[in-house]
Parts: structure tokens; C-alpha cells; sequence
């Protein structure tokens, strides 16, 4: 281990050394301090405005909610590849993947420990009833991102089914100063990325655009033990945006991204074939934007979203899923009074699934169904006195399948003085069963029968100013649900058969240095305890950490940014021996960018700094009850990419 970690540090060492004497110019000038401290804080702020908590627009360190932010600045210094690269250093996210491109309807995001999780695009559902929140992500363009919230607690007052474990709302640049941006990188593991990005606006600032244009390759990796992983991914994506401002706060925007990819992967389930495949995404959102006077605003937005997944594997099986969504979402604003806030709102999802399966053990098995999901909600914001405030909702929705649910929602808040405040939250949520739980043919594990699951979630939270530059903030929460849905071994179908009670409570720290140095620290504790006909299962195998740290450490000024990002995993237990290598893991995560002038930029991306080996998912459960390391999913090694970009 030592070995390991030295060869970490000298490369970490050789990365900055390279960098700082790269022929762009000279180094960083006393005379830039001003610029730099400038910098650091413009990047580092208390008062990053948000809109997920409670459909309104407020300030983060007073949005009574366990809330954090991915600013675009810093996606742009860290290099982020994918919305699931960004939300790895959220304190509080958990991202288990199978470690290779061409998994992501497989992989999974769990919040306060739960999958079921919500993700929309600038407000507007697009996670559907049966495609994981990781897949819904595949066609955003980091590029184009300007926040990504992640809302971590039960939801489903404000956004319907499924948003037990939180939400996760993907912002998008809506103002366009003129910029042409050029990128070109390469690294290790045949890794390739080609991107092109343009936005800007007419003379008159009434039109805005934006076109984008991006290539990504990857080959074969390697792990922390230098073992082969097999590998493949050739995808493209393209969008545009436009939006045309009539008055203030009056506009129609409409836009368009698609996601295309071919890959290959190892899938070590089925003992190791080899699965080829293909996806292709598309996504159209209208957003029409109605500002009738200072006091009522209307916000009507209507999403298409096509999703086509194929893959075909040597056991041998074909399987091919393709799902069209039709959303819309109408939310009007009326400020009653300076003390009182009234949000009503409507929202319609048409869902239509195409699920076909063949293998040569359990023949075909087709799927051709449709969900429709109908709601209606009411929030209430008001501020009752001086130093607290009740934000009250209620939402009804009806679901095709799973039938009818009210949930209501209470949130009290306290502002002791401007530098700290409080609250304390109630949510109900429900579930709804996913398609494939209804209707699958494969193995006929489907139950049209099943029931939706229910529960309530009970939060506490405490947030601290020490100063402009610093901020503390702690959220414990408690959640309980029953008619989980899970596998019933007597009757080989899906049944409500789970219940489940968890809790947790999580730091997060920030703080702003002199001369350009932050820092992030967040520490994030979790227990959950499933209970499937008696037996106990606690943090879903070990999927879920009892233990998670976040780190973050950043050096901005006018010439160089340098961040580094760490997350531990801590006290992963499962009940199959070896079904980890290891219980814990720690993975450090480097990106150094260099501005020699204001149009060009150098930078070098290293992932997984240390090359610590270890996996996210595991077959073992399935193949082996004393575990074998070859059916582990390894996630990739010790990775470095170098790019340009020039802008102009």
C-alpha cells in the first residue's frame, strides 16, 4: 500500500510540475493576489439562488431543506464527463454503476438511501416509470448545465411518485453571453472528446441560442490491480436552444438534445460475456414563460422524450426497450401578499413502454403498455411572523395502475437572526410500481396486482453563518414505508412483501481562504433496515455506505485552478462473504486547468489518483455464496486526460 501510495503522490507532483511550465507565458504574478482572492469568492458563495425546494425561486442558506449545488463554474473546472460524474461529490449521493460505459439502464443513484428518485430538466420531469435516473441523465450536456441541484428527502408533494429518496433538478444556461468554445482531449483507456459549443444573442437581446455538438470514445481500462476490463463506447450528442424574450419575464423558449451511442462491456452476471449494444435518445422541451404583473406568473412546459436501449449478450439473449413520454406541466405563481406565496399546479405524464426479451432458455417475452399519470398540487409559502415561516402543500395523483394518493407536506422554519436558521419537515411519499414490475413476462415475475408503497419521511435541519466566507450546516432525518415492492421466492413474482425504516443525518462545512483557497467537507451517516418476510437486510447489501466522506480542495486565480476531490465509502457490510474486495474504499479525483490568456485553456484531469482498486457492484450474490473477485464489477484504475479549449 505504501508503494501505491507514493507512486500516487509523485504522479500528482508531476502533474503540477508539468503545468507550471508549460510554454503559455510565465507564472502567477504577486499582482494577480487581488484577482484571485476575487475569484476563489465569486466561485464560493452562501447565496447561490435555487428553485427545487419549494418551486420557488430562494436563496440557498435559506431554503429550509437539505440542498446542495453544482455551480457551472464548477463543472468547468473539474471536468465533470456526465451529470453522474457531478453528482459523486454531492455529500449524500450514493452512485453504484457496473464500472463500464453501456450500463446505465442498470445502474443506479440512491439519496438518504433510496433509489426512488426524481430527476428533472429545468423543472420538468424526465425520469420515467421504468428508465433508472442515471439513464434520464444521458442526453443533458454538461456544457449546457448552469446548476444541478440535488434536493436529498422525500419529494412527492411537490413532484409526484417516486420521490422518496429526494430530486435532482439539472438547470440549463438560459442567458447567452456571445461565446464559441472548441475542445479537444485524449487519455488514457483510448479516451476521446471532441466538443463544440456556441451561444449568443441578437442586437436587440430578445433571442438567445445555443448549439452544441460533442464526440466521446473509450477502449479497454484497467483496474487498481492492473486487470483488464472490457470495454467500448462511441457516442455523439448534439442540441440547440432558443428562446425569445417578449417583455420581462414574459418568453418561449423550445429545445432539443439527442444521445447516440454504441458499446460493449463485460457482464460479469451471466460469467462474463460479452454484451454489444446500442441507445438513442431524444428530447424536445417548449417552455412558455407568463409574467401577467409583478405579482402572478405562469410557467407552462410540454417534454417528448424518446429512449431506445438495445443489447445483445452470448447467453445468448436479445433485449430491446424503447419508451416514449409526453409531459405536461403547468405551474402558476401568485404573491398574495409580501408575507404570502400561492403555487398551483397541474401536471400530466403519458408513458408508453416497448419491452422485448429472447433468449434460448426462457423464449420471448414482450411488453407493450402504457402508464398515465395525472396530478394536481397546491404550496402555500407564508411567513406568519417576524422570525418563522410555514410552507404547507398538497398534491393528488392518480397513476393508470396504481390507483389514487394524497400527499401532504408541512415544512417549519426559524430564523434565530441572519446567520441562523432552522426547520423542520414532514413529507408523505408513494411509490408506484415500476413497469417491469407490472408487467414482465421474463421468468413472469410481473403483478399487475401490486400495490403502490407508502411512508413518511421527518427532517431536522440547523444551518450556520460564521461569516461571508464560512457556512455549517447539519440535516437528520427518519423514514419509514411499507408495501415495498420486492421478489417473493414463494410465489416467483413481484409482491409487496417489504418494509423499510431508515435514518441518518449528515455535516456539511464550506469555507473560503484567503488568496484563493476553498474547501468543502462533508460527512454523511445512513441506516437502513429492509424486512422482506422476516429476514433483515440493512443498507441494501452494503450498497448503501454507513459511513461517506466528501472532500473537496480548490485553488482558483486568474491563471490556474486546481481542484481536488475525494469521497470514502466507509463500512459497506453485506451478508455474503467477499461480495466486495473491500468494505471500505477512498478515490481522489485531480483537474488542473491553466489560462495562459483569456481565449485558451490547458488542463490535465486525472481520475482515481491513487488507482485504488475497488467496485461499486458485485455478482457474487447470485454465483458464488464465498464470493469470487472475478465476478466483482471493478471500477476503472488510475486515468489521465489531457485537453484544450479555446474560445473566442
Amino acid at each position: 500500500m505504501k508503494k501505491r501510495l507514493t507512486k500516487g503522490m509523485l504522479m500528482t507532483a508531476l502533474i503540477c510540475g508539468t503545468i507550471s511550465v508549460l510554454p503559455f507565458g510565465g507564472t502567477v504574478a504577486h499582482a494577480e493576489d487581488a484577482t484571485t482572492e476575487e475569484s476563489a469568492l465569486q466561485g464560493f458563495t452562501l447565496d447561490q439562488i435555487v428553485v427545487t425546494a419549494t418551486r420557488t425561486p430562494v436563496t440557498e442558506f435559506d431554503a429550509h431543506a437539505n440542498l446542495s449545488v453544482i455551480t457551472a463554474k464548477d463543472i468547468e473546472n473539474r471536468h465533470y464527463t456526465t451529470v453522474k460524474d457531478a453528482l459523486r461529490d454531492v455529500p449524500g449521493v450514493v452512485i453504484y454503476e457496473y464500472g463500464s460505459p453501456g450500463h446505465e439502464m442498470s445502474s443506479s443513484i440512491r439519496l438518504n438511501g433510496s433509489n426512488q428518485v426524481v430527476v428533472l430538466v429545468d423543472g420538468v420531469r424526465v425520469s420515467q416509470s421504468d428508465i433508472t435516473p442515471l439513464a434520464s441523465t444521458m442526453f443533458v450536456p454538461v456544457e449546457n448545465i448552469e446548476r444541478i441541484e440535488t434536493l436529498k428527502g422525500a419529494a412527492s408533494a411537490l413532484y409526484g411518485a417516486d420521490a422518496k429518496g429526494g430530486v435532482i433538478n439539472i438547470i440549463t444556461k438560459q442567458t447567452a453571453e456571445p461565446v464559441t468554445k472548441i475542445r479537444a482531449e485524449a487519455g488514457s483507456f483510448g479516451a476521446q472528446e471532441y466538443a463544440l459549443y456556441t451561444q449568443g444573442t441578437t442586437e436587440n437581446k430578445k433571442l438567445t441560442y445555443r448549439v452544441n455538438a460533442k464526440i466521446n470514445k473509450l477502449g479497454d481500462a484497467k483496474d487498481g490491480h492492473g486487470d483488464k476490463i472490457i470495454q467500448d463506447l462511441d457516442a455523439k450528442t448534439i442540441g440547440f436552444f432558443l428562446k425569445n424574450e417578449f417583455s420581462e419575464g414574459t418568453d418561449l423558449s423550445i429545445g432539443y438534445n439527442k444521445y447516440k451511442s454504441d458499446f460493449k462491456y463485460e457482464d460479469k452476471f451471466y460469467g462474463g460475456g460479452i454484451t454489444n449494444g446500442n441507445t438513442d435518445t431524444d428530447e424536445w422541451t417548449v417552455i412558455s414563460n407568463q409574467k401577467f404583473n409583478e405579482k402572478v406568473a405562469n410557467r407552462f412546459a410540454l417534454k417528448y422524450l424518446k429512449f431506445n436501449n438495445k443489447y445483445s449478450d452470448l447467453s445468448p439473449a436479445t433485449t430491446q426497450y424503447k419508451s416514449r413520454s409526453w409531459e405536461i406541466d403547468d405551474q402558476l405563481t401568485a404573491k398574495l401578499s409580501d408575507s404570502n406565496t400561492l403555487v398551483v399546479g397541474l401536471n400530466y405524464m403519458h408513458d408508453k413502454f416497448d419491452f422485448a426479451s429472447e433468449d434460448m432458455w426462457w423464449g420471448r417475452s414482450d411488453i407493450n403498455e402504457t402508464i398515465i399519470k395525472k396530478a394536481i398540487f397546491l404550496q402555500d409559502e407564508w411567513k406568519f411572523a417576524k422570525k418563522w415561516d410555514l410552507n404547507t402543500g398538497l398534491r393528488y395523483d392518480n397513476h393508470s395502475i396504481a390507483g389514487s394518493a394524497f400527499t401532504p407536506r408541512f415544512n417549519v422554519g426559524y430564523e434565530a437572526d441572519k446567520n441562523n436558521n432552522m426547520y423542520l419537515s414532514y413529507n408523505r411519499f408513494f411509490v408506484a410500481p415500476t413497469a417491469y414490475q407490472y408487467f414482465s413476462t421474463y421468468y413472469d415475475v410481473g403483478n399487475r396486482n401490486l400495490k403502490p408503497e407508502k411512508g413518511y419521511t421527518w427532517e431536522i435541519g440547523w444551518n450556520h453563518k460564521f461569516d461571508d466566507t464560512a457556512s455549517l450546516a447539519t440535516h437528520l432525518f427518519y423514514r419509514k414505508s411499507h408495501d415495498a415492492v420486492g421478489y417473493d421466492n414463494a410465489t416467483w413474482k413481484y409482491g409487496n412483501i417489504e418494509k423499510e425504516k431508515a435514518k441518518g443525518f449528515d455535516i456539511q462545512f464550506k469555507k473560503a481562504f484567503e488568496k484563493g483557497f476553498s474547501m468543502s467537507l462533508g460527512y454523511t451517516y445512513t441506516n437502513t433496515k429492509q424486512t422482506t418476510d422476516g429476514n433483515v437486510n440493512h443498507n441494501v447489501s452494503g450498497f448503501v455506505p454507513k459511513h461517506a466522506i466528501n472532500l473537496g480542495l480548490s485553488y482558483n486565480s486568474k491563471k490556474f485552478d486546481v481542484d481536488l476531490m475525494a469521497r470514502a465509502c466507509l463500512d459497506r457490510n453485506s451478508t455474503i462473504p467477499g461480495f466486495f474486495p473491500s468494505k471500505n474504499y477512498v478515490v481522489t479525483d485531480l483537474a488542473v486547468n491553466y489560462k495562459p490568456i483569456k481565449e485558451l485553456k490547458a488542463y490535465i484531469k486525472v481520475n482515481n489518483l491513487f488507482d485504488k482498486f475497488y467496485t461499486e457492484c458485485s455478482a457474487v450474490e447470485s454465483y458464488d455464496p464465498v464470493g469470487t473477485a472475478g465476478r466483482w464489477y471493478t471500477m476503472p484504475g488510475r486515468s489521465i486526460v489531457a485537453g484544450v479549449e479555446y474560445s473566442f
